[in-house]
């Protein structure tokens, strides 16, 4: 939940969990949205759009700089 900005509840729901015990192996649903770059975008103009920040964008789509392809397809954090 932490690793992708989520809350254990939501993480819960996604995947119809009725407690907090998971198993080593066992695959989750995550509840993120996605958004596919398009021409001149900037990270920042995503972060903007979906109201979250540049660091939770980078983190979540595990990138080391702020630079984005068009076509590249982003992972939006939920909040």
């Amino acid at each position: 939940a932490d690793r992708y900005d989520l809350s254990v509840s939501e993480l819960k729901a996604a995947n119809k969990l009725s407690n907090d015990d998971i198993t080593i192996g066992q695959e989750l649903v995550l509840p993120l949205k996605s958004h596919k770059v398009v021409k001149n975008e900037t990270l920042s103009h995503v972060a903007k759009e979906y109201k979250v920040t540049v660091a939770d964008l980078k983190k979540i789509n595990n990138l080391k700089s702020d630079m984005i392809r068009r076509g590249k397809v982003l992972l939006i954090p939920g909040k």
